[in-house]
């Protein structure tokens, strides 16, 4: 058959096919899932169990164990992964790759049925576990909610939730979630010895109002008394149905629990006005993180994160490099060194970008730096005038001066501390950068090389002083801490270039 013959012989046959070639082609375009709108599902989940004034060994034996071999059972479990500390169990879990988006759902709410069969066997005095599935989530806007003086927590909440309301009723919103909410709850403060006296124990008293309400870390113990926290709901309609709550002693005697003990309102676990002024919640970093590591793994492209500071951020990175996502990260020494808190007693100086953050972020830090999930450890120098650095806290630039510190910081809260090996942390901050950067002269010793060298006494203590920088800054909030490791010469393409003590 000769087709091209066929073919002008018979057009309105050719026209024909070719029409229905078109027509089909239009309607699968449009059934074609495109990539800029594919959804990106994140198949993990975090438990998180607290047991206050356990130790890790019992944190692990007694809450750590028993949830993980329950949600073993479940289907399409890839990995999971735990770690125990003290007073808290966090637990990793992760679904297999190949687990359709539309099974999600079903997958977590089997996860919930199976902590809800664990949760009797955990001991009294832990909290019900906490199951995170939505910490994934990627949010088109994030709102900062502030206020002057005058404002209550109370008052803070209600605006929050009201802008809350008004915004899940606009056209295209998914989801509105608020962050650092101010939760009510009751503290009551008992004095151990009257207790003592009255021949009660503090585990009568923290049972008697369990079993009328949900506590909050109870048990804690301050200068003589005892802490406990209750969430506002409950039976306990109001502040004077918790004092009249009657205990009674092992000698049967019955008194009011108002008469030895201040009942109080208050808010759990108030995040410090401080922290929350003009800063970047770890939120917001990991948000770019999960977003940058998504983008590299959809073109195939490379991604490197600088100035990685929170354990979701580590944990979000070291699960693209596992699925071998070309993605790379860097760290400063503030970020497992120091904690939040160190912005109460420095300042401005302790104000840096991205901010400090909690200790369980430098832990989780320092776990990166150890099993390879952070490249590269930074020095983050950014120095200001003391006329900058002088500003209220709100006003005043972030940065420190890292470039004197950096090799001091590291080797105090990591090599003598045992965590990293000497040639561990060298090469994270030599060789790992170079490579990084694709510098092939840097970070080595070899032929052809840039003969750029730092002498230094891995064992020599010495006390930060700032007014003896190099750098014309001044700005650290290490200043006065004792470092030890000191550097002795700075060489660079060969000549020396820092000597110590000119």
């Amino acid at each position: 058959m000769n087709l091209p013959r066929y073919s002008l012989d018979n057009a309105k046959v050719v026209y024909f096919f070719l029409a229905l070639l078109l027509v089909g082609g239009l309607i699968s375009f449009g059934q074609l899932g495109k990539k800029e709108d594919s959804p990106f599902v994140i198949k993990s989940a975090s438990i998180v169990t607290r047991y206050p004034g356990a130790t890790p060994e019992e944190v692990e034996k007694l809450v750590t164990e028993p949830i993980g071999r329950e949600i073993q059972s479940m289907r399409r479990v890839y990995k999971i992964t735990s770690e125990s500390y003290y007073g808290l169990s966090k637990i990793m879990i992760e679904l297999d790759p190949a687990t359709p988006a539309d099974e999600m759902p079903q997958m977590w709410d089997e996860l919930r049925r199976k902590v809800l069969n664990i949760q009797p066997q955990m001991p009294q005095d832990a909290s019900p576990i906490s199951v995170s599935d939505d910490f994934g989530d990627v949010f088109g806007i994030y709102y900062g909610l502030s206020a002057g003086e005058g404002f209550t927590y109370e008052e803070m909440r209600g605006w929050a939730q009201r802008i809350k309301t008004a915004l899940v009723t606009v056209k295209g919103v998914q989801k509105v979630t608020l962050f650092g909410e101010q939760s009510g709850v009751v503290n009551v403060y008992v004095s151990l010895s009257t207790l003592n006296n009255l021949f009660i124990t503090p585990s009568e008293v923290i049972q008697t109002l369990q079993a009328q309400n949900t506590l909050v870390s109870s048990g804690e113990k301050l200068a003589g008394e005892m802490q406990i926290k209750l969430i506002e709901t409950g039976t306990y309609k109001n502040l004077d149905d918790i004092r009249d709550q009657i205990l009674t002693s092992s000698q049967g005697r019955q008194i009011r629990l108002g008469d030895i003990a201040r009942v109080e309102q208050g808010y759990a676990e108030p995040p410090s006005t401080l922290m929350l002024l003009n800063g970047r919640p770890a939120i917001a970093e990991e948000l770019m993180v999960a977003r940058d590591a998504m983008l590299a793994e959809e073109t195939g492209g490379a991604v490197h994160i600088c100035h990685i500071s929170t354990a979701k951020s580590v944990a979000l990175v070291r699960r693209y490099k596992r699925k071998g996502v070309q993605i790379t990260c860097e760290t400063c020494p503030q970020y497992f060194s120091l904690t939040e808190d160190e912005i109460l007693s420095q300042g401005s100086l302790a104000r840096v970008n991205p901010p400090l953050r909690t200790k369980s972020d430098v832990e989780a830090i320092i776990e990166g730096l150890k099993d390879g999930t952070i490249d590269a450890i930074a020095t983050d120098h950014a120095p200001h005038s003391a006329e900058e650095k002088a500003k209220p806290l709100t006003e005043a630039p972030s940065g420190m001066v890292g470039l004197e510190t950096a090799l001091a910081v590291t080797l105090t809260y990591l090599y003598h501390t045992g965590e990293m090996n000497l040639s561990d942390i060298l090469r994270k901050m030599t060789i790992n950068p170079a490579c990084i950067l694709r510098l092939p002269t840097k970070g080595r010793l070899s032929i052809g090389a840039d003969g750029d060298m730092v002498i230094f006494d891995p064992d020599e203590e010495w006390v930060v002083e700032p007014s003896q920088f190099a750098s014309r800054g001044r700005n650290t909030p290490f200043g006065g801490k004792t470092l030890k490791g000191k550097v002795k010469y700075t060489i660079v393409g060969g000549r020396v270039v820092y000597r110590e003590g000119e």
